[in-house]
Formats: C-alpha cells, sequence, structure tokens
C-alpha cells in the first residue's frame, strides 16, 4: 500500500495541522458570538452545518450594524 512520500510528509502534516487550527480558532469564535449575542446553545452550534453557522453570523454582523448606524443617526 503506498503511504506517500516520507520525504515530504512533514510538509504536509505542518500545512494541514495548520490549516485545522485555524478551523477550530474559527469555530471557536464563531461560537462564542453565536452563544453570547444570539442566543443558541453550543449544541445547537456544534450540529450546524458550516454554511448555517456563516449565515447566522452574517445575520448577527447586519443586525449590529444597523443598531450602530441606528444610535450614530441619533446622536446627530
Amino acid at each position: 500500500m503506498w503511504r506517500g512520500d516520507r520525504e515530504h510528509d512533514s510538509i504536509y502534516r505542518i500545512f494541514f495541522l495548520s490549516e485545522l487550527d485555524a478551523r477550530i480558532s474559527a469555530l471557536a469564535e464563531e461560537a462564542y458570538y453565536l452563544v453570547k449575542h444570539a442566543r443558541f446553545s453550543y449544541h445547537d452550534i456544534m450540529l450546524m452545518p458550516a454554511l448555517e453557522r456563516d449565515e447566522f453570523m452574517k445575520l448577527l454582523i447586519d443586525e449590529n450594524q444597523r443598531e450602530k448606524d441606528s444610535y450614530a443617526s441619533l446622536n446627530k
């Protein structure tokens, strides 16, 4: 069975592990914002596909931007 090129194994591991670390970090950040501000449960977030989480994050960002603009227009 072919196991790949041993010479480049460490390069591949570094690449994929660093990409995995970035995804875990992004998931943790999304989970934090959705639990804290959108009042989702952590369990719900873990069951959601990435596209659905992204859509909820966009909705949350849009809502916060509208509120920020509303406050800014009141303070003028």
